[in-house]
């Protein structure tokens, strides 16, 4: 599925602007559990040591219970996207999140990989 910028969203119309959600809901709700369990089970064990802040919640009923999430941050920031993945499993939500491949090592990029990320190559314009 192509994913679409915040310009092309507001250009669609308010069905296909539904359509485009429900079909994005659809691919989340078919990320791998096993492989989520892995890479994401890695993040819980080892981030906690390395992020150096306290984690806060709010608005944690926001987050379903019964489907897949992905999150989306505004930048690319490695911390943001542990952070995410470390609150999933701290709640015990599935999801996925979107990151941009371009600027990560090939280590974090296989980190990301086997948790599911939504991977992307801001280079490219048809992942873009």
């Amino acid at each position: 599925m192509e994913l679409l910028s915040s310009q092309e969203l507001e250009n669609l119309s308010i069905s296909d602007r539904k359509d485009y959600f429900i079909k994005l809901r659809e691919e989340c709700l078919s990320l791998s559990d096993n492989q989520l369990k892995i890479g994401q089970g890695i993040i819980k064990s080892v981030y906690p040591a390395l992020r150096g802040y306290k984690l806060e919640f709010e608005g944690v009923e926001n987050i379903p219970k019964d489907s897949n999430v992905l999150f989306i941050a505004n930048h690319s920031n490695s911390h943001d996207i542990f952070t995410a993945y470390e609150v999933l499993s701290a709640l015990q939500r599935k999801g996925s999140v979107m990151v941009a491949t371009d600027c990560l090592t090939p280590v974090t990029t296989e980190l990301f990989n086997i948790s599911n990320a939504t991977l992307l190559d801001r280079r490219k314009k048809d992942e873009r």
